[in-house]
């Protein structure tokens, strides 16, 4: 959006355009957040059971590791969007 907005260039103009960006994906967001946290709510009831809670929820802090390693690096390198030079030729 950054990149279009600076050239100049419309979302309207583009052959395709996702129906209901960027609030789609902000509402799955959630709804997979919400799951995710309670997909193994069972293992705190009726007693807790360490065994179904690492089971459950060890993808969090690992996906979470991956996703800081990817884009702590790489946020250094980014840049703002600038228009595109033009070619005096």
């Amino acid at each position: 959006m950054k990149a279009l907005k600076a050239q100049g260039i419309s979302r309207d103009t583009l052959p395709w355009k996702a129906p209901c960006q960027p609030y789609a994906a902000y509402i799955a967001f959630a709804i997979t957040a919400i799951v995710t946290i309670f997909k193994g709510f069972d293992s705190f009831m009726p007693k807790f059971n360490y065994k179904t809670f690492v089971t459950n929820y060890v993808a969090i802090p690992f996906w979470l590791a991956l996703f800081l390693c990817v884009s702590l690096p790489t946020r250094a390198a980014r840049s703002s969007p600038r228009p595109p030079r033009t070619n005096p030729h």
